[in-house]
């Protein structure tokens, strides 16, 4: 007869903890790791350590002894248990796969509420990364050795003079940086201070490497340890957040928590300076230079680093978690921050024990409760954002959709989302608001049918940008990359001239193409009369000029063409943006899976590429920006996702709107 779970108490809230014991180092059984399990309250438990870990494939699994009887795990787990087995005393630990009865709904449920409890109590978390492989050893070996200057430069230097040390050391020779020993900066009382940057100057040429072409470690085998399956589990966050110490251990190798996020913002510090250079006309990097700049991504090992301070200290709301948990392509990007689970479920569960606001969200029914499926977890909680105020989350609903049967309304987070045309800067929630009393819940039984919002039909599309040589809209050929941005901004262009009711001159349909082409409301900027009557910034309206001139030969109709020929004789001087590339680069990032299109009333927006002629246009009460729906019959809409439409963004028109009842399905 195989392992058996005796029942826990809920009301004492009780936890299994293991004692994994020590290698035994007699033949075979040295290979079949073995562990006891007993009960206690959790608020009684011993000293104990958690493991934060990948399970991995199901179907690669070992067997260990728990209680002398045989258990399956997956091999993952297997490898850390042999890792972290002790050579003496057991080890006390704390590990979701055995400590909690994975088969029981219910105990599951309400021992996955008690996990932030868990970890905040936990003496140490060991974060596995997997055996060694792919040269780890030889980089935690070398981030360990030069950890004592990392340590003292994260801690006791201002991060801003080390980018402005390590700007102008990338320029110069070692020997004629050396030379000058200190720097001086302005603080932030106006004083002016002087830091030594012998350390900063040491540290920089310890990673960039001195001299010849090479460095000290292997780019790829950095890269290979910063993008391993760890990183990207929604589980870790939580897990590597609330606990007060933490070592990372890949194979017989460790680094503490402290220590690896120190050396991640040097090279992410580094890698920056190197981006930055690499943009300018003329630059030249090193190869080993240039591989870190293509093949570096820090998204996921900053923001699991930081999770501490960014959860802990700074306590941010479940909106903003799913947002940034969830933001990344639908092409597979090792860059991106989009977290994953094994179950879709837990790409809420596993954030709730973070968020600052869990209690409300409790109140209104959202907490891990396995009995549910996804689309009853997915739809509360979308329900209950919204009854918070956080209207503006319907940006995150975009198609396709990986889980079933969503309601169009309910975002899809269990798969990596494009950046929203609407995200907030510094993931602040605040474009839209939305009170309880704004929303109508249709409920069929114990399930929620639909949701009715106070909304307004603006608008109608009127016609779709179309891009025959696009075989997808999520990928742009290489071949096509450089005459990508002006073929984007010219289709933005045209369809200008298809409605003359909101652009009436050539100047107003140049700029609101700038605008809409990378959907940005230029709501901070001020007009400048050199750009003439609108309100766009100037580097952007300069650098459009440029691709104009570039797409001229791309424009079939004769009077657009002349038009164009006559401004252009005149227009201003945009030899400056040879080599810069910022407006192409944005182009290139907000046309993925996104198409041109223009309204009725002459608007030009953006929007996804699912859009079609006749979905309206819709503002709703209390949002600052439209979005699009499809009518179904006469009551009810789908809803399409989030857009920019040139002329009604950040409320432009909602104060003079009548809004009604619109039921999305």
């Amino acid at each position: 007869m195989g392992f058996r779970y005796a029942p826990l108490n809920r009301n004492q809230k009780e936890i299994r903890l293991l004692e994994l014991l020590p290698d035994r180092g007699d033949g075979k059984r040295k290979l079949i790791p073995g562990c006891r399990v007993f009960h206690t309250r959790l608020s009684t438990a011993p000293p104990f350590a958690a493991l934060s870990y990948v399970w991995g494939d199901p179907d690669r699994n070992r067997v260990i002894l728990v209680d002398e009887l045989p258990v399956r795990v997956p091999k993952n787990l297997y490898d850390a248990i042999l890792a972290l087995r002790p050579s003496d005393e057991p080890l006390i630990i704390w590990i979701d796969f055995l400590c909690i009865d994975q088969a029981d709904n219910e105990e599951k449920s309400w021992q996955v509420r008690l996990m932030g409890d868990i970890y905040r109590q936990t003496e140490q978390v060991f974060a596995w990364l997997g055996p060694a492989e792919n040269e780890s050893d030889s980089v935690i070996d070398y981030m360990n050795s030069i950890l004592a200057l990392v340590d003292v430069l994260d801690t006791e230097r201002k991060p801003r003079i080390r980018r402005h040390v390590w700007q102008n050391l990338l320029s110069e020779t070692p020997e004629s940086a050396l030379d000058r020993s200190y720097v001086a900066f302005t603080a932030s009382d106006g004083t002016i201070k002087i830091e030594s940057r012998i350390d900063m100057n040491n540290l920089f040429y310890l990673i960039n490497g001195s001299r010849g072409q090479g460095g000290p470690i292997s780019i790829a085998a950095l890269k290979s340890l910063l993008t391993r399956p760890w990183w990207g589990r929604i589980w870790v966050m939580q897990e590597i957040a609330l606990s007060k110490s933490a070592v990372f251990v890949c194979g017989t190798k460790r680094i503490s928590r402290d220590g690896l996020r120190a050396m991640v913002n040097s090279y992410q510090a580094w890698y920056f300076i190197l981006k930055e250079k690499s943009e300018l006309a003329e630059s030249s990097l090193t190869p080993y230079q240039s591989e870190a700049v293509y093949e570096l991504f820090f998204l996921k090992p900053v923001l699991m680093l930081s999770a501490r301070n960014t959860c802990e200290i700074n306590r941010l709301p479940l909106a903003t978690l799913l947002r940034l948990t969830c933001l990344g392509s639908y092409v597979s990007d090792p860059g991106s921050c989009s977290m994953n689970s094994s179950d879709p479920r837990d790409k809420v569960f596993g954030l709730l024990g973070l968020a600052s606001d869990r209690e409300e969200f409790e109140k209104l029914g959202v907490f891990p409760d396995y009995s549910k499926s996804c689309r009853e977890v997915y739809t509360l909680t979308m329900v209950a954002l919204m009854q918070l105020g956080h209207l503006s989350h319907l940006s995150c609903c975009q198609m396709p959709k990986a889980q079933p049967d969503l309601p169009s309304w309910v975002p899809d987070w269990s798969q990596a989302m494009m950046p929203m045309l609407q995200d907030m800067e510094n993931n602040a929630e605040s474009v839209g608001t939305c009170r309880d009393s704004l929303i109508t819940v249709t409920r069929r039984g114990e399930g929620i049918e639909g949701i009715s919002l106070q909304g307004y039909v603006y608008d109608e599309i009127s016609d779709v940008a179309s891009f025959p040589g696009r075989a997808s809209s999520f990928e742009i050929p290489a071949d096509k990359m450089a005459a990508w941005p002006r073929e984007w901004l010219l289709e933005f262009f045209q369809l200008a001239y298809h409605n003359n009711r909101e652009y009436t001159d050539f100047d107003s349909r140049l700029q609101a193409a700038a605008r809409s082409s990378i959907g940005r409301s230029m709501r901070n900027c001020v007009p400048d009369p050199s750009v003439g009557s609108g309100i766009i910034e100037k580097d952007v309206f300069l650098e459009a000029v440029a691709l104009l001139r570039e797409a001229i030969d791309g424009i079939e109709n004769p009077q657009i063409k002349q038009e164009v020929q006559q401004f252009l004789s005149s227009a201003p001087d945009t030899s400056r943006f040879k080599g810069r590339e910022m407006l192409k680069m944005e182009i290139i990032a907000k046309s993925l899976g996104r198409i041109p299109f223009i309204t009725r009333k002459g608007h030009l927006g953006l929007a996804y590429d699912y859009v079609k002629k006749g979905d309206a246009v819709v503002l709703f009460k209390e949002s600052l920006a439209p979005f699009i729906l499809r009518r179904q019959n006469d009551t009810q809409w789908q809803f399409v996702g989030e857009a920019y439409v040139d002329g009604i963004m950040d409320g432009e028109v909602a104060g003079s709107v009548r809004f009604e009842d619109i039921y999305l399905v």
